[in-house]
């Protein structure tokens, strides 16, 4: 993020930077409506979907849900490109370029998605959805493309998606790093990033996917972050 941000409650970055969603040849970002589009507007290839800004309010529960949303989306994501376009079948140049595409005529696979997920996530997932009715992933990439032209974007060299999980900065902030909230947070990201493995080797089957996990900052017992301390500056890039 630029610094000059700062002046603007970190809603905008005055100066423009580059970044590696700029650089992709398409991209998809799905998370918080602060963090999302910093990396999404005014780039025409790269494509966004943020939850509410409400959701993340700190006296609302047990934040954790906000990762759920951003897991969600990327399974909606993937089962939208095995979908049939809104209102009608695919057009014959759709078909044709479908067919040109790896992997494309086993469309099987749009129901292994659909279950390749754990009981435990399944189970969390599914109670948070009830509890606070935040899930709607249709609505979120309304405007993306469908069926066919998404799976082959998708299907494209330098593809990125960029999943930001605020679920751990907010429930430490809450709560406290070592609360049960938080614990359970980081459960619920390392089932999730399971899932996500799951999901994406299940779709493209051909074991070219790099996957990067890393975090901004750490966070101190205090609830805290920014003061220098080691636990607010040693964080993972995996």
């Amino acid at each position: 993020e630029d610094p000059s941000a700062i002046t603007k409650g970190w809603q905008a970055n005055p100066v423009e930077f580059d970044h590696i969603l700029n650089r992709s040849s398409v991209s998809w970002a799905m998370g918080s409506p602060d963090i999302v589009p910093l990396f999404t507007k005014g780039i025409k290839h790269a494509h966004g979907a943020s939850y509410d800004a409400d959701l993340q309010d700190f006296s609302s529960g047990n934040l954790a849900k906000l990762d759920v949303w951003s897991f969600d989306h990327l399974e909606t994501l993937l089962e939208r490109a095995k979908q049939p376009p809104p209102g009608g079948k695919e057009t014959a140049a759709e078909a044709l370029r479908l067919e040109n595409v790896p992997h494309s005529s086993s469309r099987k696979h749009s129901r292994r998605l659909a279950t390749v997920r754990s009981q435990t996530f399944e189970s969390t997932g599914s109670a948070a959805r009830r509890a606070e009715g935040t899930i709607d992933p249709e609505d979120a990439w309304a405007g993306v493309a469908h069926g066919p032209e998404l799976e082959r974007q998708l299907r494209q060299d330098r593809v990125v998606i960029f999943l930001h999980l605020l679920g751990c900065d907010s429930n430490g902030h809450a709560f406290r790093p070592y609360s049960p909230e938080y614990l359970d947070n980081v459960q619920l990201v390392d089932e999730g990033v399971r899932r996500a493995e799951q999901l994406v080797e299940a779709f493209f089957q051909d074991g070219q996917t790099a996957y990067v996990f890393t975090a901004d900052h750490g966070m101190s017992n205090k609830g805290s972050h920014g003061d220098g301390e080691p636990a607010n500056t040693e964080t993972p890039l995996i």
